[in-house]
């Protein structure tokens, strides 16, 4: 399955629930013991809920696992071997550290946050801890910065 066919299955899941929802709020199902005619819009609106709770899940599943397959493939994707950066650190840039960014094309890249150590958490360098969670300054918070490479 490629990724044309897990967009038409989740636009073919969008439809059919909203098809469900059109066909539940007619009025006439409302009533299902009124006639054969609601009787029958029932039942077509109980086939359209039950394929629905089936294909819905599995749609997203499979969506996700694409997801996390292509998120694994760039965390993995790095720049050739011999492209190591070097980022001055401290308060005159009197420290190196090497480092190896993500390339993520046309000339940008992404490292790991240096100040918060890619976790994207603040709190343990911040003055006064205790004050709750603190977001990194220097990454918002991702955990990553992003450099020209």
């Amino acid at each position: 399955m490629n990724a044309t066919d897990i967009i038409r299955e989740l636009l073919a899941v969008r439809e059919l629930e909203r098809e469900y929802l059109r066909h539940k709020q007619r009025r006439i199902v409302m009533f299902p013991q009124k006639n054969d005619e609601s009787r029958a819009a029932w039942a077509k609106v109980q086939a359209m809920k039950a394929e629905l709770d089936q294909r819905k899940p599995a749609a997203w599943a499979v969506a996700e696992m694409h997801v996390r397959a292509i998120d694994a493939w760039l965390r993995v994707k790095r720049s050739p071997s011999d492209a190591v950066m070097v980022a001055y650190l401290g308060h005159k840039r009197e420290t190196e550290v090497p480092v190896q960014p993500l390339d993520l094309g046309a000339g940008a890249g992404k490292i790991m946050c240096l100040e918060c150590e890619g976790t994207g958490d603040w709190t343990r360098f911040h003055p006064e801890p205790d004050t709750g969670p603190h977001a990194c300054v220097a990454c918002k918070g991702t955990g990553h910065v992003l450099v020209s490479i």
